[in-house]
């Protein structure tokens, strides 16, 4: 089980005339974060200063990344990280663009500042505890739809896709806590495992 962020709205943090905004997002994969800040940089078209950081569950790996997008080393996105870390979040994206106010906050204030906005974005998401998961595809005769389709039922595995033809395949989201045991379940069924990734 892994925290992350399910809902966000907009925030707004000011700082000597600067203002930083603040966004959460949650994300599944580095594709979806490339889609939020697309976006965040349509709605913020004129902000020089569009920084930002991740927390990304990968292959049961946990990656981290952060962009200080043109302000001082480590000023921007080191602090937005550290928010998103002190809150245990995964999956999880925070934006914040900032504007110059026309005052110099300096390295610290920079620092101080980003990190503020930061948790002000992060407090003002709504935080759920999702499962780590895994994807299975799994191939069987349409006479054992009803097998697999308890097995699902009884394990709540969501279907990602599926395809009924000659064999039958589906694409499951298989929580990993307990996968031993649905695997088992399938192979004491004779259904075909066909490909496992996380």
């Amino acid at each position: 089980m892994y925290k992350t962020i399910s809902k966000s709205d907009e925030i707004l943090f000011k700082e000597k005339a600067s203002k930083f905004y603040g966004y959460t997002a949650h994300i599944n994969s580095t594709k979806e974060v490339d889609q939020v800040l697309n976006e965040i940089r349509k709605t913020h078209a004129s902000c020089k200063h569009i920084c930002y950081a991740y927390r990304l569950l990968d292959n049961q790996n946990i990656i981290e990344y952060m962009n200080d997008a043109g302000e001082p080393s480590n000023t921007a996105g080191a602090p937005i990280l550290g928010q998103i870390k002190s809150f245990n979040l995964l999956n999880t994206l925070v934006i914040v663009p900032r504007y110059f106010g026309g005052v110099k906050l300096g390295t610290g204030g920079l620092i101080s500042a980003y990190k503020e906005a930061a948790k002000l974005a992060i407090k003002n998401s709504i935080i759920q505890t999702s499962q780590i998961t895994e994807i299975a595809h799994i191939q069987f005769n349409y006479d054992q739809t009803s097998d697999v389709e308890y097995i699902i039922r009884n394990h709540d595995i969501q279907i990602l896709n599926q395809s009924f033809k000659e064999n039958c395949s589906f694409e499951l989201k298989v929580p990993v806590k307990n996968k031993t045991e649905i695997y088992r379940e399938f192979q004491a069924k004779k259904i075909l495992i066909e490909h496992q990734k996380t």
